[in-house]
């Protein structure tokens, strides 16, 4: 189970993803006592209608489950927390294809609101403050994608050019090679052509007596 520490905003801004089948997407939220957790979904595509949501606590136990090709107009599962604690929405998406890698595109959103009694009903209502730092840490993280996109772009770069100049070493040690072999032959062949004009020089002179 791969779990993902995303913060999440309102209904308005949904969290789009991917899921294959056979496996599933996992996020936490920290959730007050008698807190209302709420989590709206839409099917981007008809494969995701064979997933399911799953709410479990800190402790991995399954608390609520909900198929989405069930009939919800409102597209919502909601669970009312006993406990402070930190709550898994799982989205799962089982086959029994093993060669099935289709892909599942499910937009999410997840939302807690203060529980308070009035009565004998109990009304909830939105968590500003939570929502606001929500905002706050998304913009961060915004920024913090920016900078690392950025750093990966320079380091890409910068291992671009090593490389690059890694090829341009190479060749030019290859090269320096090369003409080192070639002055290496010329030397040897005037040195070979002297001796062979010497030779042929002093056997004529020979020859002729002059010596």
């Amino acid at each position: 189970m791969t779990i993902l520490p995303l913060i999440f905003t309102t209904c308005v801004n949904a969290l789009y993803f991917n899921v294959f089948y056979g496996t599933e997407r996992c996020f936490f939220e920290t959730v007050p006592e008698n807190a209302l957790l709420s989590v709206s979904y839409d099917l981007i595509t008809e494969e995701g209608k064979d997933c399911v949501i799953q709410i479990l606590d800190d402790q991995k136990k399954l608390l609520l489950t909900h198929d989405l090709s069930q009939k919800n107009d409102k597209k919502r599962v909601s669970y009312v927390s006993n406990k402070t604690s930190v709550y898994t929405v799982c989205v799962q998406c089982p086959t029994h294809l093993w060669y099935l890698s289709q892909i599942c595109k499910i937009s999410l959103s997840i939302e807690i609101a203060n529980g308070s009694n009035l009565g004998n009903t109990p009304q909830y209502e939105p968590d500003v403050e939570s929502a606001a730092k929500r905002e706050e840490i998304d913009k961060l993280t915004d920024d913090l994608s920016h900078f690392v996109a950025s750093v990966m772009a320079i380091e890409n770069h910068q291992i671009s050019e090593n490389r690059t100049s890694t090829k341009l070493y190479k060749s030019y040690k290859r090269m320096n090679r090369w003409i080192l072999l070639f002055y290496v032959a010329e030397i040897f062949l005037i040195c070979s052509s002297a001796a062979i004009s010497v030779f042929y020089v002093t056997k004529f002179f020979k020859r002729q007596c002059i010596l």
